[in-house]
């Protein structure tokens, strides 16, 4: 979590990398909360569990599985931004489910041990620990010892509820790294590494959004870029929920009052190799999973490709603010993002890892804001 500052205008936002299970989960992974402009653009956690219905990265209307860690690979903050690094590739990988006996009160880490777990076909026992997926390693046994001998929630000690795993939809990488920029007009970054395979997929960068929110305008500056502007007739977020759902996109003569907020949503870079109807951005509203829930509007921008490279500004302003001037150098890796004549650009540097992770270093003029280049990952089992 993080802010531009503690004004009511304040750019907020989360990045949710769960890397500790447990509650009711949703399958949102590297999941954002997204408010500036005085407003709640993307809420922190629509009531779903699909991760199509979450502010991530969707592959082929497939869902990462709520029940399995995320881990945090990294962080970077300092006075002028704050970043961190989410890793989804386990909850794409695995899916999670717990093992109970047949018969008798339940397993015992002896009979786990010795192999005596009965499990189902196609299923294997968890190895990894939860300090596997810690970030910070805590100095407790307890924490490395496997998921498979996990101790039974509510049964005395001594009794264990194995967890076991299956293949879910594995992909190659799963990174998200998000941040906030601070200066006289914060921004926000998105920058999303995943690869489900050596094949064009279908990807969604999706950002679920209020009820009210609806596509202003839509403006494409070539095949790799284009703007987005969202806003919503209710800033203060205090009318009923409408019975019928608002159209995606405003009509065409609609003007944005003086003073309601904006969200410049800026793909900075965009991976597309379908056909260009593929690739239009969109609001839809999404029925519930659950009678007791809501629907969930989201902002979906596709693209098909091998890896879509999505990397994405967020800038919340009101209508008449001047919108930032991005502008990459010849070979892509780095991109300057300024107001121009009032202020000097930020140069953000890309750097692409083995891992498939991006490293970022971000300065101004002559002075380094961040630089953000996360140690290694231990592998998982």
């Amino acid at each position: 979590m993080t802010r531009s500052d503690w004004s009511r205008d304040a750019l907020m936002l989360n990045l949710h990398v769960r890397q500790a299970n447990g509650g009711h989960p949703f399958a949102d992974r590297n999941a954002l909360m997204v408010a500036g402009a005085g407003r709640v653009w993307s809420p922190n956690g629509y009531a779903s569990f699909r991760t199509a219905q979450n502010s991530v990265v969707v592959i082929d209307d497939k869902n990462q599985t709520e029940t399995v860690a995320g881990r945090l690979v990294g962080h970077a903050d300092s006075p002028s931004a704050t970043f961190a690094v989410g890793d989804a590739k386990y909850a794409w990988d695995w899916t999670w489910r717990n093992i109970e006996p047949r018969k008798g009160p339940s397993y015992t880490p002896a009979q786990v041990r010795a192999g005596q777990v009965e499990l189902p076909p196609g299923w294997e026992l968890e190895p990894n620990s939860p300090n596997a997926f810690s970030f910070l390693k805590l100095p407790y046994s307890y924490l490395d010892v496997p998921l498979a001998e996990t101790p039974h929630w509510i049964r005395p000690a001594g009794f264990v509820r194995p967890i076991a795993r299956q293949p879910n939809y594995p992909v190659q990488r799963a990174f998200r790294t998000a941040g906030i920029v601070r200066g006289p007009r914060p921004y926000a970054l998105v920058i999303d590494d995943i690869q489900k395979d050596d094949t064009a997929r279908r990807y969604e960068w999706t950002l679920a959004v209020e009820p009210d929110i609806q596509i202003a305008l839509i403006t494409r500056v070539n095949d790799l870029e284009l703007d987005i502007l969202l806003t919503g007739s209710d800033p203060d977020q205090k009318l009923p929920r409408p019975k019928e759902p608002l159209p995606g996109t405003l009509a065409a003569d609609a003007v944005i009052p003086a003073g309601q907020p904006v969200l410049l949503v800026r793909v900075l870079n965009r991976r597309h190799e379908g056909k260009p109807a593929d690739a239009v951005p969109v609001i839809t509203e999404i029925p519930p999973t659950e009678k007791k829930y809501q629907p969930v509007r989201v902002l979906k921008i596709p693209a098909v490709a091998v890896a879509p490279e999505f990397k994405v500004l967020l800038f919340p302003h009101r209508p008449g603010d001047p919108l930032p001037v991005t502008a990459w150098d010849a070979d892509r890796s780095s991109v300057r993002i300024g107001w121009p004549p009032t202020t000097t650009p930020d140069r953000v540097v890309f750097a692409p890892q083995p891992s498939g992770l991006t490293w970022l270093k971000i300065s101004r003029g002559t002075e380094t804001l961040l630089t953000l280049q996360p140690a290694p990952l231990a592998p998982l089992k």
